[in-house]
């Protein structure tokens, strides 16, 4: 007996069939939207990172995203009278959120710079301006120093949410600024702010080294989940003081370290050499 089939039920694989066309169509759509927007955002980052007043003098860092769009970022400015200005970040998070952030406290930092202003009076602007617009549950770690080497004076901003910094002095003796404090955009309280900015002064001497890095280094792990941490990134910044070994050394360390070809954060290490 025939048995004719409903139009409907006919035309119901052409339907799924022209569905599936339709997302895939929508899918490359997005995919096509994300590539641009991603590379607009690292055209945007990679211009705040390649500023023109970006001092290299004396400093010698590390730099290694995870990803194009990475939230870490080297700040680092010379001001008249032998002062130099270099602030470490680290935004909550990967990618494109993450990044977005970075041009606004880039420019906030060589233009308060420029203008002869203080590490204590940019992080607290970087701070209110964060503060206004960030979400939520995202921040941006960061440490600081301003140093002098016409009087000689380092002035160390631990901030809040990074590893210590750690000065090297050229006789062999060490000291560490642990951070103490909340990182930059949670809390706008001035009585919290004040002690979030406030320096610690310290007398330098020429050879002295001071060193900042991201937590990534101090977090790379092994398979069982045993990190670096940070005695063994001081003691590895030792050799390069005592026995000339090279930053880029600490690439293979913690790559042989976590037995990984790749790393799993964001790498940045940042030297200032006190010389003249």
């Amino acid at each position: 007996m025939y048995d004719s089939a409903s139009p409907t039920s006919l035309l119901a694989p052409y339907c799924s069939v022209a569905a599936m066309a339709t997302d895939i169509t929508q899918k490359k759509l997005l995919t096509r939207e994300l590539v641009e927007e991603r590379r607009t955002v690292v055209a945007i980052l990679d211009h705040a990172r390649s500023n023109k007043n970006f001092s290299t003098t004396h400093l010698n860092y590390l730099y290694t995203p995870m990803d194009l769009t990475s939230g870490d970022l080297i700040l680092s400015s010379k001001r008249s009278g032998g002062i130099y200005q270099i602030i470490l970040g680290d935004f909550t998070g990967h990618g494109i959120q993450a990044a977005v952030n970075v041009p606004l406290v880039s420019d906030i930092f060589y233009t308060m710079s420029r203008k002869g202003k203080g590490l204590e009076s940019i992080f607290k602007e970087i701070n209110t301006r964060l503060h206004s617009r960030l979400k939520i549950g995202t921040f941006l770690a960061s440490a600081g120093i301003e140093v002098d080497l016409e009087e000689m004076i380092l002035k160390v901003y631990p901030g809040g949410g990074l590893p210590q910094i750690l000065l090297l002095r050229q006789n062999g003796q060490h000291q560490n600024f642990e951070s103490t404090h909340v990182p930059l955009g949670i809390c706008s309280t001035s009585t919290i702010v004040d002690q979030l900015c406030a320096p610690e002064n310290v007398k330098i001497s020429s050879g002295d080294r001071i060193y900042l890095f991201s937590d990534g280094i101090l977090e790379t792990s092994k398979p069982n989940k045993e990190q670096f941490g940070a005695k063994r990134v001081q003691d590895f910044l030792m050799e390069v003081r005592d026995d000339n070994k090279s930053l880029d050394d600490i690439y293979a360390m913690l790559l042989d370290f976590s037995k990984q070809d790749t790393f799993q954060d964001d790498i940045t290490l940042v030297e200032f050499t006190v010389d003249f």
